[in-house]
Formats: C-alpha cells, sequence, structure tokens
C-alpha cells in the first residue's frame, strides 16, 4: 500500500506543523530510498525497513494529530477530514504491523527471505512477498476451524506450477509430482511437510511462529499418494544438498530411502523405492518448500529411525558432506531437545542441533523445564496420534486396493483368453453366425437332453393332476 501524498491534506495544516510534516515527510523518503539501498546483506536490509518503519509511523502520528487539530479549529470539512483520516489510519495499521512482525520474527524473515530470493529478482520483491504472509499470520483471527485441504492443494500446486489442462480433450487434468513426474491429479496429494494435525501451542512455541504456518504453500509438496503416506511414516526422509556459490541458486533436494529391504517394493506403475533412492526432487520453478519445515520432518525421521534401527541412512547422508547442509535458527534449541528425549533414548548429535535452532527470541517470558517437557509430552501425543491415523487410512486403502487389482486381474484375464486372443473359440458366436440358423438347427442348439425332458413331463403332468385334484375338493 503506498503512502498517502502529502499534498493532498497539506493545505489544511497550520504553519509548523507543516513544516514538521514536510521534515517527517523528507527523512523517511531519503531513507527509504537510499538507506535500503546501500543494504549490502539480508540482516542490514531488514535493519533498514525496520527504520522506515519507524519513521513512517512517525510521520502517520503527525498527520493524524494535525488533522485533529484543523477539524477543531473548523479549518477542514468533516467529510474530507473522515475521508483523509480513513486513508492515513489504513496505512498506519499496516506499517504498525509489519514493524511488529518484523521486531518479533526478524530470524524467521530473513530466513524466508534466503529461501525465496533465488526465486525474484531483487530483496524487495522477495521481502514483499515474505512479509505479506507474516503480517497476515500474526493478524489472523484466533478461531478453531477446520483446515480447509482443498484449499491447501490448490496453493500447494499454484506455488510449485505443479499444475496443467490436459493434454487431449477427454484426458483428466495433471499433476506435477516432484518424484514421479505427471501424474493424473486425482492421483497427486499436497502432502504436509509438518502435519497438520499438529496444529497446537505446543507446536508455535517450538518453531517461534504461529501455528497458521500449517497454512503455508511452503509447508506442502506435490506427492503421489503413497510417496506422502512414506514420508508421514518415515519411510523416506528429504535432505538438502551443500549450497551453492552461487546465491541465485535455489536449494536442491535429495529423496533418501531409510530402509533397503524396501527397495524392490513398487512405488506405482513400474518404478520401484529403489529407483526414488538419491533421487533430486525435480521443481518446475524457483519455489522451495521452508527448510525449517523439512528440518523438523529429518529430526522426527531421524530419531524414529535410531528407534527401529534402522539409521544406516544416515551413515549415507553424511558420507556425502554434511548431515544438514543449509543451518538456520529453524527450532527453539530447548523444546526440540525435550522432544527428543520424549521419542526416543538417542541423543541428537551437537552439530545437528547447535547449527539449526534458536534460543530464545525477543520480547518473550522464557518457559520453565517442566513447562516445556509437558509441551514436548503433548507434542510426542499428537505425533503418535498422526502415525496411528495414517496407519489406519492406509489399511484402508490397501485394502480396497487389493479387491480392486484381483478384479482388474480376473477382468484382464476373461477379456484375453474370451474375447482378443486370436486362438479363442468363442469367436464363432459372431452376430452372422446367431442370425443365419434355421428353426430346426435352433431347436436342435435349445433341445433339452433326454433325461432332463423325461422330468420337465413328469413334473408338468403332475401340475396337471393337481390343479384337477383342486378343481374336485372345491366342488365338494
Amino acid at each position: 500500500m503506498s503512502s498517502p501524498p502529502l499534498g493532498k491534506f497539506e493545505e489544511y495544516l497550520s504553519l509548523p506543523r507543516k513544516r514538521k510534516a514536510r521534515e517527517l515527510d523528507k527523512q523517511r523518503r531519503v531513507s527509504r530510498d537510499s538507506t535500503i539501498s546501500r543494504s549490502s546483506s539480508i540482516s542490514e536490509f531488514l535493519v533498514a525497513k525496520e527504520e522506515v518503519n519507524k519513521l513512517d509511523l512517525e510521520f502517520t502520528e503527525h498527520i493524524l494529530k494535525s488533522l485533529s487539530e484543523a477539524l477543531i479549529q473548523c479549518v477542514i470539512p468533516r467529510k474530507e477530514y473522515d475521508a483523509i483520516k480513513q486513508e492515513v489510519t489504513k496505512y498506519d495499521l499496516k506499517r504498525r504491523q509489519e514493524f511488529v512482525v518484523l521486531k518479533r520474527q526478524r530470524k524467521f524473515v530473513q530466513e524466508d527471505l534466503d529461501d525465496m530470493r533465488p526465486s525474484l529478482q531483487t530483496v524487495e520483491d522477495a521481502y514483499a512477498s515474505v512479509i505479506v504472509n507474516k503480517v497476515m499470520t500474526a493478524t489472523a483471527k484466533q478461531k478453531k476451524r477446520q483446515f480447509d485441504q482443498s484449499a491447501f492443494h490448490k496453493a500447494v500446486l499454484e506455488y510449485y506450477d505443479a499444475s496443467r489442462s490436459p493434454v487431449s480433450a477427454g484426458q483428466p487434468r495433471e499433476a506435477f509430482c516432484l518424484l514421479t513426474g505427471w501424474r493424473n491429479s486425482k492421483e497427486v496429494k499436497a502432502a504436509h511437510i509438518v502435519p497438520k494435525s499438529l496444529k497446537s501451542d505446543e507446536l508455535s512455541y517450538l518453531f517461534g511462529v504461529g501455528d497458521a504456518m500449517l497454512k503455508d504453500p511452503r509447508n506442502g509438496l506435490p506427492l503421489l499418494r503413497t510417496i506422502e503416506g512414506a514420508l508421514d511414516e518415515g519411510k523416506i526422509v528429504l535432505v538438502p544438498h551443500s549450497p551453492s556459490s552461487s546465491p541465485s541458486e535455489a536449494t536442491s533436494w535429495t529423496c533418501v530411502l531409510t530402509d533397503q529391504s524396501d527397495g524392490e517394493f513398487l512405488v506405482t506403475g513400474g518404478i520401484k523405492w529403489r529407483d526414488l533412492d538419491g533421487k533430486k526432487l525435480q521443481f518446475r520453478n524457483n519455489n522451495r518448500p521452508a527448510k525449517r519445515f523439512l528440518y523438523f520432518r529429518f529430526i522426527i525421521t531421524y530419531l524414529e529411525s535410531k528407534n527401529l534401527g534402522t539409521a544406516s541412512w544416515v551413515d549415507r547422508v553424511e558420507g556425502k558432506g554434511t548431515m544438514w547442509a543449509t543451518p538456520g535458527p529453524y527450532l527453539r534449541k530447548s523444546m526440540l531437545l525435550a522432544l527428543a528425549r520424549k521419542i526416543s533414548d538417542h541423543y541428537l548429535p551437537p552439530p545437528l542441533v547447535n547449527d539449526n535452532t534458536f534460543i530464545q527470541l525477543e520480547e518473550e517470558s522464557p518457559r520453565s523445564p517442566e513447562d516445556e517437557d509437558a509441551m514436548a509430552d503433548s507434542l510426542k501425543t499428537r505425533l503418535d496420534h498422526t502415525v496411528e491415523h495414517l496407519h489406519d487410512i492406509l489399511k484402508s486403502y490397501y485394502k480396497v486396493a487389493r479387491k480392486r487389482f484381483v478384479d482388474n486381474v480376473c477382468m484382464q484375464a476373461a477379456d484375453f483368453h474370451l474375447l482378443h486372443n486370436p486362438n479363442t473359440t468363442i469367436d464363432i458366436f459372431s452376430p452372422t453366425f446367431i442370425n443365419e440358423p434355421t428353426a430346426e438347427q435352433l431347436k436342435h442348439i435349445t433341445k433339452e437332453d433326454i433325461l432332463t425332458k423325461k422330468k420337465h413331463t413328469k413334473l408338468t403332468q403332475e401340475i396337471q393332476n393337481l390343479k384337477q385334484a383342486k378343481k374336485l375338493l372345491a366342488m365338494v
């Protein structure tokens, strides 16, 4: 939203107020045009943005006070005053919301800017995209409402450019799976990286942001239903590659199979799980999932694998470089360690924790270890419930799928051996053959055998005798 022009209401201000307004207006414009352009890093850019917001707020506060003074002195008509006040107040509210987000969530804004910058030409473009989402999250009404999966699915497909119209008429709409390519849109799901069932105060505390983040399309991935299930069950994990020296190159991600014994099982069609092991996710644009969500999923999978004794994949990941190649302040350290103790007896490697966590946010009251332990226990319960729910869904899905598979095999076998096999004997029952036989031939084809004919005659006679007996009884 652009700033209201000073010239629009300058005529209503007293001379001292007008001078002050011009001075503040000049300061904020200079700050916006020069300070931000000279920023050599994203961190400096955000500091400059915060300063610009401060000056904007001083300017709007001065204008509102000056207009109130002008109204009292009957310098400005009431109707004109209401219109200008509404415009300035709306702009002031936007700046205040942005200022609060920058103060409280600067770490996360900076991380998101790092993620989104390669897909946009300037830091300003990336900032505009990030701040809108952050402000909407921070100001969303806290109402308990059902998660809109349909809207989330649509947003994820749009974000990754993963949807297209049918190639030819009569064909279904297609969606792009990041690991298997274009598929029938009904087969591709918007997989949640952080499960939507974890929407809670505990999760918000762990990430340091509101639970509206679960609606963020960067918390989703377009994947086949079977791959989505494997991600939720920890059968696969997604790991980042070491960042390129080029800041304009987006992060690339690789699928790792956590249990090699699953390698020969089919994913879909002729694709096996071993074919996806080590395969890079194919993105159609520069948009990427948020690293903090995938880091959370990585940690949960790591701990579960340690419990099950299937953590050999960790050595394979470490053999290609660091365990997690894109460090950042993703999760709250104390809460993460408390959650890890609840999930597994195994400790998280210090480099995996220290390089990817934060200690405390600004303007936040610390919580006791007992509170964090209770929250971790609650979050662990939610995770267990999510896995159990997923198993129930997959069990029902595979039960139906197995029945349909058996039906399809029977139908295809019958279709081949009875209809389309070149040597099938059923070919004799052609329309021509059916229409040609004479009455004598049809009688010969449909006639009964001797035993059936005798039985039929006997039953017919018995029916006639019973009918006759019934008539005689009626006459008595």
